[in-house]
């Protein structure tokens, strides 16, 4: 089975988002955000053993182009058979899997950063 082109996942992931109520653009919206998510396919491939799995890597870069997070989800699902419909279903259910974390993943991690860091004072000199 092919794996999928690159800006089929972003669109797929980016349907996600919109449908967790999460504003999203794309680079090819030609909008500019404040974030953009990164994804990289890892892992798109049925294993010996009938399991589809899938294993992407998500960079959050900033308006800048900045990395300012990384995330790498994993699933894996069982075959029902070793025919190609059987795969691509479990190929299907894993990549569900995965976009479903990662959906929710930029969300959490902006929310994350943006919480004022806990500094603890130096001592006084000579005190």
């Amino acid at each position: 089975m092919p794996r999928p082109s690159a800006n089929a996942l972003r669109a797929r992931i980016s349907s996600m988002l919109s449908a967790a109520e999460t504003t999203v653009s794309r680079p090819v919206d030609g909008l500019a955000g404040d974030f953009q998510l990164a994804p990289d396919i890892r892992k798109f491939h049925s294993a010996l053993n009938q399991m589809g799995e899938v294993e992407l890597g998500a960079k959050l870069l900033d308006a800048k182009g900045r990395i300012i997070a990384s995330r790498v989800a994993r699933d894996a699902a069982p075959a029902q058979a070793s025919t190609g419909p059987a795969v691509a279903a479990a190929l299907n259910r894993a990549f569900a899997g995965v976009a479903t974390e990662l959906a929710a993943w930029p969300a959490r991690a902006v929310t994350e950063l943006s919480q004022p860091k806990s500094v603890i004072p130096k001592k006084a000199a000579g005190g």
